[in-house]
């Protein structure tokens, strides 16, 4: 179970990096295109 516990924290970790980028990302296509990519 340890090993689960420390698996959702690596999860939580690269969770954590990747909201901004995916954020940033977002909003420099909306910049570009004007509007919000509809699969996001």
């Amino acid at each position: 179970m340890q090993g689960g516990i420390h698996f959702l924290g690596v999860l939580g970790k690269i969770a954590k990096f990747l909201t901004p980028s995916v954020a940033l990302a977002g909003a420099v296509w909306t910049l570009m295109h004007g509007k919000w990519p509809d699969r996001l």
